[in-house]
């Protein structure tokens, strides 16, 4: 019988580096000065400009071989076409980040997101369970 393991929420970062945590609200535009992280959240212009997208970091004791399924869904909405889902099978992967390309933090839209995932360890027919953290995107 499978067991169950509830792990801690995925860490947010804006663009693919773990340099820069992301704030709720965001926006997806970086080159846009009305965006959520400096009209909000007041963070410097100069080095926020160049990046793009978001990241999700697994928590820690999260295996590192398994069938992986991450998941952002736009709860305010609740439309099935505004959802992002990432499924991959991982070897070996230690610190794992996956990235989000902007247009499809478009497709998600606007709104109160939900971020959270699997990953499910065959051999010990364990599954690793995400705790659901939320954060908002909006639109300058």
């Amino acid at each position: 019988m499978a067991k169950y393991v509830v792990l801690q929420e995925v860490k947010l970062f804006y663009s693919d580096s773990q340099n820069h945590p992301l704030y709720s609200p965001f926006g997806v535009n970086m080159k846009d000065q009305n965006n959520a992280a400096y009209r909000i959240h007041g963070l410097p212009y100069g080095p926020y400009q160049r990046l793009s997208g978001i990241s999700m970091k697994l928590p820690p004791n999260t295996p590192d071989a398994g069938a992986l399924s991450l998941y952002i869904d736009n709860v305010t909405t609740g439309l099935p076409n505004n959802t992002y889902s990432y499924t991959v099978t991982t070897a070996n992967a230690t610190s794992v980040v996956f990235y989000v390309k902007p247009v499809e933090m478009l497709i998600v839209g606007p709104g109160l997101w939900d971020f959270y995932g699997n990953m499910y360890d065959q051999p010990n027919d364990t599954y690793y369970i995400f705790t659901t953290k939320n954060a908002t995107m909006q639109l300058p």
